[in-house]
């Protein structure tokens, strides 16, 4: 059984993949690898197919040292490509795991990272990047929000090259994300407000 905030995590991945398939003749529903328990693992593809989903958001990963993400390789990019061909699953997302440890509003680590996870999710053929903004990296105020900006407008240009959208996945008051929004200015550049996650930071 899926605990809340899975559930929830689950039904907002959903919502960012119906929003990029309007051209598809029915809503897919999808789910994270990690939910599945199957996080960064192409086996998730299975299971999800086996459970009537269209749809996996992957998770990149990263290796016991934190120095690179587990989809920079060749093999296993190949890997998940293969399965979700092979099962007919989409992959609509990815997953930049590792800016909970390096975070973009002040790690001079995590723009290189978003820039390789821009990469590797441009080799798995998924639309999105969600890059994460919670617990220690949460944006807790305007020069934080600032700093995150201002990376997001160097990194979308890279994004707008490969063609991937980067989710900026937080949860500030409206009023920030728009402001975020406005100064950024790119197609490439898209909110989302995770509801779970302040579901679960405010109790």
């Amino acid at each position: 059984m899926l605990t809340r905030r899975e559930f929830i995590a689950t039904a907002g991945a959903a919502a960012a993949m119906a929003a990029h398939a309007q051209s598809e003749p029915a809503l897919r529903i999808g789910v994270m690898d990690g939910v599945l328990r199957l996080a960064s693992q192409p086996e998730a593809v299975a299971k999800a197919r086996a459970l009537g989903l269209g749809g996996v958001q992957v998770t990149l990963g990263q290796d016991a040292a934190k120095t690179r993400l587990l989809l920079e390789d060749a093999a296993l990019q190949r890997a998940w490509k293969e399965a979700a061909q092979r099962e007919g699953v989409t992959l609509d997302a990815t997953y930049l795991d590792i800016l909970h440890v390096n975070c973009l509003k002040n790690d001079p680590k995590a723009p290189d990272f978003v820039a390789r996870g821009i990469a590797a999710t441009k080799a798995i053929g998924a639309p999105i990047l969600m890059t994460v903004f919670f617990g220690k990296c949460e944006l807790l105020s305007r020069q934080e929000t600032d700093s995150a900006i201002a990376a997001f407008k160097e990194l979308v240009q890279e994004a707008a090259r490969a063609k991937i959208v980067i989710g900026f996945e937080n949860v500030l008051l409206a009023d920030e994300n728009v402001r975020a929004h406005d100064l950024i200015a790119s197609p490439w550049f898209k909110i989302f407000y995770d509801v779970g996650n302040l579901t679960n930071m405010k109790g």
